[in-house]
């Protein structure tokens, strides 16, 4: 498993070469990676929706969009909100064996956040950098995403909405 993470990892942020790519490794490694949504990589930056964005609900959210275009991409649902959600207390940490449809499974390395998705049983939704959208089973993703695994219980979408405008004003009180 491991080398086909390495072999992920050269096409995690190549967003236009991800379904050939995943196309091309499926003999030599047997993988279930399957395409869920592909996006429309002819848009911008800001209409497209990033793993957390997707994790959270938050695809697709206006709000979000007109943040992330007034701080030039600065703040945004990424590493740190991650971070913020978790010292808050926002994120409810469940056990495996307590994981249910929808909830977030988060990817971490050296305790950093670095990638989420949506559990869906034993298999996981996620986004790959602004690329596409892929089912795969849980360490079918890049080994850069990290290898410790939290998972968290889901958050509705006003909820995140509020919680993101919330780190938004965290972050603008200490510019």
């Amino acid at each position: 498993m491991e080398h086909l993470r390495k072999k992920l990892d050269e096409i995690a942020n190549e967003d236009s070469k991800q379904i050939e790519f995943i196309k091309g490794l499926k003999d030599p490694f047997n993988h279930t990676i399957m395409l869920t949504e592909e996006s429309d990589l002819s848009q911008n930056y800001y209409p497209n929706y990033n793993c957390y964005m997707y994790a959270f609900n938050l695809a697709g959210e206006r709000k979000i969009d007109e943040v992330a275009k007034c701080f030039n991409g600065k703040i945004r649902p990424g590493n740190e909100f991650v971070n913020y959600l978790i010292k808050e207390n926002i994120l409810m940490e469940l056990p495996p064996n307590k994981v249910r449809a929808e909830d977030i499974i988060i990817y971490f390395d050296e305790k950093e956040p670095r990638h989420a998705g949506k559990i869906n049983l034993s298999r996981v939704t996620s986004k790959w950098n602004f690329g596409h959208l892929w089912e795969h089973a849980i360490y079918e993703v890049p080994l850069k995403f990290g290898s410790e695994l939290k998972y968290f219980k889901k958050i509705e979408k006003e909820a995140s909405l509020n919680n993101f405008l919330s780190y938004k004003e965290y972050i603008m009180s200490r510019m």
